[in-house]
């Protein structure tokens, strides 16, 4: 009977599926020492802390954290779509186990997820046997693409969820999945996808849908039949799938709009352009350095080059953005599927779609006039490349950047082309032991091949969490405002970010752990630490007043009235590697392992009596490049005049900022000053649209006298607050949202029902 069982299809479409999820897992196996961060970049100093941050409120406190008040000074959470607070999959993990743990697991479930749906579009989708479908399932997230996104946990769970989708596409233009059951299919896969916080590598998954779509219309004799399908089915997608992700997607616009993405640079587009030598690395995946080796440019003789400054020069086409090896096995299977579909539109139609995925990742070197002086840069300037006509054909990408990242899209083609070759080769070997044993053979030479160099990268260096515990204890002093840091960098090339990558050489220790004893721009959320210095890839805070940061980084060496400045923006301390007169900005303890740290004696609080900012021009801190301008040309080595503040007082602060969730700010008199209750007072908080003021009256709309300064009137101050001020953030775009996508999960709820009683009745 139990011979029967595993006879049965269900059960070997089963044991082939876990097969796929036991080799990934395997391969893995550094990221299931669970009391580690494997990874470091933005695993560690963003997505580790936000999580610290999500876990917290939404399961600490039952409160959906909409607002950031540690990362600059102020920024939306939720409306920030990488922070994924709506993906599903992510309430289980985070509310179930430690946040450093959430990011292994997190990464683990969507590696097998992705190697299940390759083994689904081959096994079901293909209709392949179960050794290629096996092998390739487990070759797709072992390749080298997925090796340098263990720190974007968010890309990673994004891509898993694109074979998946292209595997249910084919089984409806094949005529072997209803119309209607796609759409319930396609449109969940699609939803859920996009709460994963990476709309970049969602728009690639649907890209790869449409490439395959069109190649099918192309060919199929049945194209009436097939074009009819896809048209049925692409409303109710379209529309259902835009309904359940309003509550990420209406906040995300809304903050794009308030960004620096909202200019669509191509400039921005355009960085992180793979370089054409880069497809070496398909057969030599270190040509250019690992992680292991530091990332560094070396010359022959293999010492480490320096850069104009004398520095070790960092080497990017090293970096994970640019993970294509695949090793030698299944590129020459690649090869044979090739050969051994020269009459099928398939076969040529994948390596077309590889072609097109990797001239797009080469992003602006495809510019003619690059290609014809051989200069290729990972950060070019827009010209006429076919990755800017790509934009122009498609705007939504324009937001994007790192055009190197669609190369995921030739990954999955040549598996795909090399799981037909894996076919050719077993199906041309005569029968017996050998044939039997190929398939093993086949797919230990690719698993091998692959994890060989893979002990290089990141995910196998992993830096115990119990070392770093003690540097996100010193220095908390609770939920307030009024321990808010400014952060001083050497980046004179005007980009704020340049010094949060520290990894150095393993001569040094553990590039991973050395850049925990760096000031890292998120580690200051569990800290509770505002740091009006940050880090969001773009999203946050205005474009106004990161231009207006730029600036005042660059100029930061007429320290008296930088330092009013500084005051103005609620700063207490400044820690960075410039230096700083300790006589102006006297020595602090060291903070997050950085030293050294200066206290800023003009600070009075973050909020303070609209009379002490007399004198000072405020809308200035608005500009003067929120249009987006390059704010470094016409100021480097000059002093942007903010305004003349007028005198402080000796004592203070006037008021103490708290925060009793990360939504509400509560400012009232601070102890020893309670004439200020009465007095009109400023709030150093950064813009956005949603805050208003709570009184006993209801809630007034809170006015912002510049990009970074709340006014708060002395008739709206109420007992509720203890005579001061009390405030919510309440985006209207996350209630609509909110409203928009109960109303698509009552319909996709209804479609489901409906397809469902369909069928019985068919």
């Amino acid at each position: 009977m139990r011979r029967e069982r595993f006879k049965s299809p269900g059960t070997r479409l089963f044991l082939e599926a876990l097969a796929v999820v036991v080799l990934v897992q395997l391969f893995y196996h550094p990221l299931w020492v669970l009391g580690s961060i494997q990874s470091g970049g933005d695993a560690a100093n963003l997505f580790w802390p936000v999580k610290i941050l999500v876990q917290e409120s939404l399961w600490g406190e039952g409160v959906v954290p909409l607002w950031n008040p540690w990362s600059f000074m102020g920024a939306p959470l939720a409306g920030s779509l990488q922070h994924a607070v709506f993906y599903p999959p992510e309430w289980l993990i985070y509310g179930l186990f430690p946040a450093h743990w959430g990011l292994n697991l997190g990464n683990l479930l969507h590696l097998a997820a992705a190697g299940a749906g390759m083994w689904f579009w081959l096994r079901v989708g293909l209709r392949f046997g179960p050794a290629p479908a096996v092998t390739m399932g487990a070759a797709l997230p072992c390749a080298a693409w997925f090796w340098g996104q263990q720190e974007h946990i968010n890309q990673l769970a994004a891509a898993a969820y694109m074979p998946w989708m292209a595997a249910v596409l084919w089984l409806l233009m094949a005529g072997r999945m209803r119309w209607q059951t796609f759409a319930i299919v396609y449109t969940a896969l699609g939803a859920v996808q996009f709460m994963t916080g990476h709309p970049q590598e969602a728009f690639y998954a649907h890209f790869l849908c449409m490439l395959l779509a069109v190649g099918k219309l192309a060919v199929s004799p049945e194209r009436r039949a097939v074009a009819g399908r896809l048209a049925r089915a692409a409303v109710p997608v379209g529309a259902v799938a835009g309904l359940l992700v309003a509550v990420q997607l209406l906040p995300t616009m809304e903050l794009r709009e308030h960004s620096r993405r909202q200019f669509r640079d191509p400039t921005y587009a355009l960085s992180f352009s793979m370089p054409p030598d880069l497809l070496w690395t398909y057969i030599q995946p270190h040509r250019f350095g690992s992680f292991r080796e530091g990332y560094f440019l070396r010359g022959p003789d293999g010492r480490i080059l320096p850069d104009p400054a004398g520095n070790p020069a960092w080497d990017r086409r090293a970096y994970g953005e640019y993970g294509l090896f695949l090793g030698a096995p299944a590129l020459l299977l690649a090869a044979l599927g090739l050969f051994a579909l020269r009459r099928r539109w398939l076969g040529w139609g994948l390596l077309a779609v590889a072609v097109l995925a990797l001239l797009l990742a080469m992003g602006g070197n495809t510019d003619p006039r690059r290609l014809l002086a051989m200069e290729f840069t990972e950060f070019p300037q827009p010209g006429y490349s076919l990755h800017e006509l790509f934009l122009r054909l498609f705007p939504v990408a324009e937001g994007f950047r790192v055009p190197a990242r669609i190369s995921i899209l030739a990954t999955f083609s040549l598996l795909t082309l090399a799981a037909f070759g894996m076919r050719f080769l077993m199906d041309t070997v005569p029968r017996g032991g050998v044939r039997q044993a190929l398939p093993v053979l086949i797919g230990t030479a690719m698993l091998v091949a692959l994890y060989v160099p893979s002990r290089n990268e990141k995910f196998h260096y992993p830096v115990p969490v119990s070392e770093l515990a003690e540097l996100m204890e010193a220095g908390a002093e609770g939920r307030t405002l009024d321990n808010r840091h400014f952060r001083l960098t050497t980046a004179d090339d005007g980009r704020l970010i340049a010094e949060r990558h520290r990894e150095t050489t393993f001569a040094e220790g553990n590039p991973v752990a050395n850049r925990f004893v760096a000031l890292q721009p998120h580690l200051n959320a569990p800290q509770r630490v505002p740091l009006v210095d940050g880090y969001e890839e773009g999203l946050v805070p205005t474009a106004r007043f990161k231009d207006l940061l730029h600036a005042f980084n660059r100029n930061f060496r007429d320290f008296r009235p930088d330092g009013e400045f500084l005051s103005l923006l609620g700063v207490r301390h400044i820690a960075g590697e410039l230096p700083v007169d300790p006589e102006l900005f006297p020595p602090a303890a060291p903070w997050l392992g950085v030293t050294p740290r200066h206290r800023n004696p003009g600070w009075r609080g973050a909020a303070f009596p609209l009379a002490a900012a007399e004198g000072a021009e405020l809308a200035r801190i608005d500009g003067p490049f929120w249009q987006g301008d390059d704010p470094l040309p016409g100021y480097q080595g000059e002093r942007v005049p903010w305004g003349e503040l007028a005198a402080w007082p000796e004592d203070g602060p006037f008021f103490e900022t708290r925060l009793p969730t990360l939504n509400r700010v509560v400012v009232r008199p601070a102890e020893g000053a309670p004439e200020a209750a009465g007095e009109d007072a400023l709030l150093a908080m950064g813009w956005f649209p949603g805050w208003v003021l709570l009184g006993e009256g209801g809630t007034a709309e809170v006015e912002f006298l510049s990009a970074v300064h709340a006014l708060l009137p002395a008739e709206a101050a109420s007992a509720r607050a203890g005579g001061g001020w009390e405030l919510a953030y309440r985006p209207g775009a996350y209630r609509t949202g909110l409203f928009l996508t109960a109303l698509g999960v009552l319909l996709w709820t209804f479609g489901l029902g409906w397809t469902r009683r369909r069928r019985l009745s068919g």
